[in-house]
């Protein structure tokens, strides 16, 4: 194997490390246990112990479901583990190699919908002009109904009849 090939093989066998050093803190910071991650995840007991000392295979999708039980976004946790501005060693992405990645892609990730236009703010008189032109209408309706007069000395009710026997 060349230069190249042991760089290689030992940066896989640091990543992995790295992840699971993150992954072991990113669980003990949540506060939850790794049993209540289990249950979550509707696995067997033991799957994320199993997962976090290597006993099974580590795999991205183990990565990704144990983050997504502690409610963890795996694009938060990738981007913290791999920072994009750092170099990973000899082997760099070219333009050429990042635009083809580009176009094999899915396409970019969806926008989120435009916010809902702001409701219209009024000024202070506006507010009052609208107030004002609201109390003028209630009263030009009261004045155009035909008002019944009471007789003087009669009372608005009539009382009630005690009930009889």
């Amino acid at each position: 194997m060349d230069d190249s090939g042991d760089w290689l093989a030992q940066k896989i066998a640091e990543d992995g490390d790295r992840i699971l050093s993150l992954l072991r803190r990113v669980v003990a910071t949540c506060g939850v246990t790794r049993k209540e991650v289990d249950e979550v995840l509707h696995k067997g007991a033991g799957f994320t112990s199993a997962v976090l000392t290597r006993r099974i295979e580590l795999k991205q999708e183990h990565v990704s479901a144990i983050l997504l039980a502690l409610g963890v976004h795996p694009s938060l946790f990738f981007e913290v583990l791999y920072p994009r501005d750092v170099p990973i060693g000899p082997i760099q992405a070219t333009a050429d190699t990042a635009r083809r990645l580009a176009l094999a892609s899915l396409g970019p990730p969806e926008a989120p919908p435009p916010p809902p236009p702001a409701p219209p703010t009024l000024s202070p008189a506006e507010v009052r002009a609208l107030i004002d032109e609201s109390v003028r209408r209630a009263l030009a309706a009261a004045a155009s109904r035909p008002h019944r007069k009471r007789q003087p000395g009669k009372p608005k009710r009539s009382p009630k009849k005690p009930p009889s026997d």
